[in-house]
């Protein structure tokens, strides 16, 4: 990051590193939890190509994994993010 950063024009580049609790599915029921994470990201091009079989297997698994985490604001999951601060020189 640093390199493509400081390529690109930037100094006093600084990363630092944070982990967090996001809340995914705000306002949603644990079923429009699911569905949302399963839009997401690269699970989502995996199940399209899928049978809705494999996909309903898929969305139980999911269910029963996060279900102990989620309350009534709604999905509460760990997150790991970068804070990236630079300067343009």
């Amino acid at each position: 990051m640093e390199r493509i950063l400081g390529a690109a024009g930037f100094d006093n580049i600084a990363l630092e590193p944070v982990d967090a609790k996001i809340t995914v599915g705000a306002g949603l029921g644990l079923s429009d939890a699911v569905t949302f994470l399963l839009g997401i990201g690269p699970l989502r091009l995996i199940l399209a190509e899928q049978d809705e079989a494999t996909q309903n297997r898929v969305r139980d698994a999911v269910t029963e994994a996060v279900k102990s985490d989620f309350d009534t604001d709604g999905l509460q999951m760990d997150a790991a993010i970068w804070i990236v601060t630079a300067q343009s020189k």
